[in-house]
């Protein structure tokens, strides 16, 4: 088990008897659904249904947290408070620092069997996204290919409770925590990226981000029509590579008989002796059909521009088996 701090994070608070009839006319995931059982993934969008945001939304007594990217907290803050001027709602940021932890291990068994047999953890979310909610700390299970969860600490056994596990593991680097998301094709919006996508282009609308059930919500109808009236002809991909990636390097890729290029979004380096990067960017759907395959064009290479090993795989995502 590895376990590190959640410092890349940013709590937004709702409060108040109109806080999930708010929040539901403004987010693209049913918050009628949200529980202290189960936490949600969304996104806010602008007008035109580009995201500004994701955000998890997690259920803590009787108000409502956004976790989002650092950095992305104040952004939420300014766009729903437009908003909530005719709504018995306060919206804030609350300070978690030092208060949560993430957890990964790579088998699916109990990791936390060197705990007290009272311990709140002793009844872990079994499910994606389920939550465990006690008077101690907020248990919530993470996407994953191996077992993931965070934990919220809520008072000061909370907080020893935390110590206790992070005693207990291995410490994690961020970049692993990162890698996480990445191998799954979860991408999370920061400053850089917001109001740049449609949630179709980040496979939001493919990946239990978008509830297409629920009534209307800010961009509903943009985000409406293109799932179920256009054909996507981008979207998020992941791709590995055995050369070490750059956050400066372009994918050069064939569509149509025509060569073009893309940016890469998310990098994750692979962390044993064989070495290669994992990618997250924006490709053309024919791309994965075409000939020759993608390949990586490094801003400094470090081998020849052209060989076997610039060329990318495309890897499948879990969400579109």
């Amino acid at each position: 088990m590895k376990a590190l701090p959640l410092n890349h994070n940013d709590f937004v608070q709702i409060l108040g008897p109109d806080c999930k009839k708010f929040l539901q006319g403004q987010v693209s995931c049913n918050i009628d659904l949200l529980s202290h059982d189960k936490s949600l993934r969304g996104v806010l969008c602008n007008l035109k249904g580009r995201v500004i945001a994701d955000f998890r939304a997690i259920q803590a007594g009787d108000a409502v947290w956004l976790q989002t990217e650092a950095g992305m907290g104040q952004q939420l803050i300014d766009v729903l408070s437009k908003y909530a001027v005719f709504s018995k709602v306060e919206i804030s940021l609350v300070s978690l620092a030092g208060k949560i932890i993430g957890l990964f291990h790579g088998e699916e068994i109990e990791p936390f069997a060197n705990l007290p047999e009272n311990s709140p953890l002793a009844d872990l979310p079994a499910s994606d996204d389920a939550a465990v909610s006690g008077e101690d700390c907020i248990v919530v299970k993470l996407p994953a290919v191996k077992s993931k969860y965070q934990i919220i600490s809520l008072n000061t056994k909370g907080d020893a409770l935390l110590a206790k596990v992070s005693e207990l593991a291995e410490t994690a680097t961020e970049a692993e925590w990162a890698m996480l998301d990445i191998e799954i094709g979860i991408l999370h919006i920061n400053e850089q990226d917001s109001e740049q996508f449609t949630p179709q282009l980040l496979n939001y609308d493919i990946s239990g981000v978008i509830d297409f059930k629920k009534g209307c919500y800010t961009g509903q109808e943009i985000v409406a029509r293109m799932f179920y009236r256009s054909t996507a002809k981008k979207r998020l991909q992941l791709l590995s590579s055995p050369l070490t990636a750059d956050a400066a390097d372009t994918i050069i890729y064939s569509e149509a008989g025509a060569e073009k290029t893309a940016g890469i979004l998310r990098i994750a380096n692979v962390p044993n002796s064989a070495g290669g990067s994992l990618i997250l960017a924006i490709l053309g759907l024919q791309a994965i059909d075409s000939l020759p395959p993608p390949r990586l064009l490094q801003a400094e290479p470090v081998e020849p521009a052209i060989n076997s090993e610039s060329f990318l795989q495309f890897l499948t995502l879990p969400y579109t088996k």
